[in-house]
């Protein structure tokens, strides 16, 4: 003998799922600080999480943020970033430039109170007797001069290279 299940529980039970589901993907927030902050009124401490989670994902692995740390110094903004290490050397080389695209773009379009920032992105890589050290493996330099006149919608991860202020790439992500 089957019991009848109770519509109204049934109802209730339906609407408090769709509840917590809508609360997890950010549609409300129940004073989780889910606002709309404009990234020019945000202080940099602030903004520079944002605007990594924001052009990148933010975080890398489950143990490891995109953001390692940042140094500012007068107008320059210093960025020390963990690289998402890829099935090749190429293939992780383009998607740092792709990312430093993103984020350079956003960052001169939302700030004007830096005039240079520098990208010095990270790989975890083995040294010559094979244990592993947290090393630089690609810079990037750019004024707020020169972001200026960049066509940042055509600008790709082949020619940023020859946009920027300056440029760096560690040999190992040199292609042969």
């Amino acid at each position: 003998m089957m019991q009848q299940i109770n519509p109204k529980l049934t109802a209730a039970a339906v609407i408090f799922l769709v509840l917590i589901g809508i609360y997890y993907t950010g549609m409300i927030g129940f004073g989780r600080g889910v606002t709309k902050t404009d990234p020019t009124e945000m202080k940099l401490k602030e903004y520079l999480p944002y605007l990594i989670e924001e052009t990148t994902g933010g975080i890398i692995n489950l143990s490891a943020d995109t953001l390692i740390n940042y140094k500012v110094s007068g107008k320059k903004l210093l960025l020390n970033l963990h690289a998402n290490e890829s099935y090749s050397e190429e293939k992780t080389k383009r998607k740092i430039k792709e990312s430093s695209i993103k984020i350079l773009n956003k960052f001169f379009a939302d700030r004007k109170d830096i005039e240079k920032i520098v990208l010095n992105w990270h790989l975890n890589l083995p040294d010559v007797h094979g244990n592993r050290k947290f090393r630089k493996v690609l810079a990037i330099v750019m004024t707020k001069e020169k972001a200026a006149n960049i066509n940042w919608n055509d600008l790709t991860a082949y020619n940023i290279s020859n946009t920027t202020t300056d440029y760096w790439v560690h040999p190992i992500l040199k292609v042969n």
